[in-house]
């Protein structure tokens, strides 16, 4: 079948779905699904896949790789250099319930064309211009597939379980027909919902002798709030500016600075009944939404009643140039506790 055919056809291969999707620009690699649950692994070598971040492989390397590997299924390498995003809801795993609430929450997932696996799995694909996120589980059954190491299988791959992973409607034309990535989903994948093991990427810090890990907090002006662990704000995204200006400007490898932040009840809205807002110098950079906001939302009003503000500890981040594609979106973390500080004495 040649790769101009249509690979949604019944009798497409994951080969010629491969070759289809490299010619809409997408970097693509031989996988193998596994039966635990996991992604797709990859069948190149360590140098083909990370080579895979960064060029997309030819028809010619694609049909060599396939001769090697003749049962192989197709998968799409997630991120900038293909322009695609992909969030992975494992409806066995409680992904859809999950999702429900995410989305009363922070907002509708918007509709886009979905790979599917019958009762089990749907992976929504959305535009991804930037900036770069990283991959990994972000709530309870759902999975972000993005930079670092985001990889997704393409129809017509086969599982080991039983049947195919198939487009619902079709597949999109390129990656600029897919509507873009909403705010709130770049947000989750900087601060998930759930426990994963560290990555110096995902907090956005440079990778060198000097640094390689997130260095405490350094000691801040007194708070009316009691530090306590990091606590994630959304909406960073609508406040590049504030928190460039704050930060002191872009960095090559990035900045790390601490600040005090000031939270502010602000009006509910149709999927948070009780935000909080996130002001440094009286400049707003974000929100505190859902449960965090629900926990934090009684000392901060005992705060602002008892000293006239509630005020946290809290660290900007981000903000790296490493090059004209690889450039680092300003987050904020707060550290506060919702245990109440003792008023001030009279």
């Amino acid at each position: 079948m040649d790769a101009a055919a249509d690979p949604s056809s019944p009798e497409a291969t994951p080969l010629d779905a491969a070759l289809a999707a490299a010619a809409r620009g997408w970097s693509v690699l031989p996988v193998r699904v596994g039966d635990d649950g996991g992604g797709p692994e990859a069948l190149v070598g360590a140098e083909a896949v990370e080579a895979a971040g960064h060029h997309r492989a030819t028809p010619d390397e694609l049909r060599r790789w396939w001769r090697r590997h003749p049962g192989a299924g197709a998968g799409v390498v997630t991120g900038m250099l293909s322009g695609v995003l992909v969030v992975v809801v494992d409806e066995r795993g409680g992904g859809d319930g999950a999702l429900a609430h995410l989305e009363r929450e922070l907002g509708p997932l918007p509709e886009t064309v979905e790979v599917r696996r019958a009762g089990r799995e749907r992976l929504c694909w959305y535009r991804h211009d930037g900036p770069r996120v990283p991959s990994g589980p972000v709530a309870p059954g759902i999975v972000v597939a993005a930079d670092a190491g985001g990889l997704v299988p393409l129809p017509p791959t086969p599982h080991p379980a039983g049947g195919h992973y198939g487009w619902v409607p079709a597949p999109p034309v390129d990656a600029a027909a897919l509507p873009p990535t909403p705010d709130w989903v770049l947000d989750l994948a900087r601060h998930p919902r759930v426990e994963r093991p560290p990555r110096v990427e995902q907090l956005h810090l440079p990778v060198d002798d000097h640094l390689a890990a997130p260095t405490p907090p350094r000691p801040h002006a007194a708070t009316t709030l009691a530090p306590g662990p990091a606590v994630p704000v959304v909406g960073e995204s609508r406040h590049q500016r504030e928190l460039r200006e704050l930060a002191g400007g872009v960095r090559p490898h990035g900045v790390d600075v601490a600040v005090t932040a000031e939270l502010v009840p602000i009006p509910a809205d149709a999927h948070d009944p009780h935000p909080l807002g996130v002001l440094v110098h009286g400049q707003q950079v974000g929100r505190v939404v859902g449960a965090d906001a629900e926990r934090l939302r009684p000392a901060v009003v005992a705060a602002i009643g008892h000293s006239g503000r509630a005020t946290c500890k809290a660290r900007i981040r981000g903000g790296w140039v490493h090059d004209r594609v690889d450039r680092g979106r300003f987050g904020i973390t707060l550290y506060v506790s919702p245990e109440a500080l003792d008023p001030p004495a009279p």
